[in-house]
């Protein structure tokens, strides 16, 4: 990665073991609050999640032990069966 590269989100997957894989972490939401990077996940259903800046600025620090479900972006205009 080029010092001129900008990040425009970041990227992880869930494995499908345990606890609430389908929405993110309040460590992910901590994340993107602070680093003002939005960020997707994949889950074990195959959906694509995004929580966006504004989202994740809008959780309280009291609720990162939570899950954020964000918004999945295979609802709408993508499908994301083949991915």
């Amino acid at each position: 990665m080029r010092k001129t590269d900008n990040i425009m989100a970041f990227t992880h997957t869930h494995p499908n073991r345990g606890g609430n894989q389908e929405s993110f972490s309040g460590t992910d939401a901590k994340f993107v609050k602070n680093s003002g990077i939005p960020y997707f996940v994949r889950t074990p259903r195959n959906d694509i999640r995004f929580l966006s800046v504004r989202r994740a600025s809008g959780i309280s620090p009291l609720d990162w032990r939570k899950p954020v479900r964000g918004n999945s972006i295979c609802r709408s205009s993508v499908d994301c069966s083949g991915l």
